[in-house]
């Protein structure tokens, strides 16, 4: 759904009223919550979770699902919203991310809280500069505690 990428709240209403399907995923892999997300659209993201959208662990080409997306532009909304959906507080994309990895080494101290208290593990090795670090020395790393 292009309007939903672009942020035409009125039009993504209006499709939806009249029945388009929310999770159809384009040639690229991105079905339209992971498109909406990615371009910071949290309005329209809650409006496509509330009318029926299952993509909330659907990954994109980068194996990176919406709740990943989140973490880099600290919308703690929309985490709450895609954790309460059911997203995967552990899954990771192709380089081994977590989205706890990412908020915590970007510094997004209120969203790390959100996914640990979802149950996220703490204590995963994750290959970084080939060496191999829990979340909570990545953090540390990149001065994010």
């Amino acid at each position: 759904m292009l309007a939903s990428q672009l942020g035409h709240t009125q039009t993504v209403r209006l499709s939806l009223d009249s029945g388009a399907e929310v999770d159809i995923a384009a040639e690229t892999g991105f079905n339209s919550l992971l498109l909406t997300n990615s371009r910071c659209h949290s309005d329209i993201v809650e409006m496509l979770i509330k009318n029926g959208a299952t993509g909330v662990n659907i990954s994109g080409p980068m194996n990176e699902i919406p709740l990943m997306q989140s973490r880099y532009s600290r919308r703690a909304r929309v985490v709450r919203l895609l954790l309460e959906s059911g997203a995967h507080v552990d899954a990771v994309d192709k380089k081994y991310h977590s989205s706890l990895l990412i908020a915590s080494s970007h510094g997004h101290t209120e969203i790390v809280t959100m996914p640990l208290a979802s149950g996220a593990q703490v204590d995963i090795a994750i290959c970084y500069d080939s060496t191999y670090y829990t979340h909570v020395l990545l953090a540390l790393l990149f001065h994010s505690i």
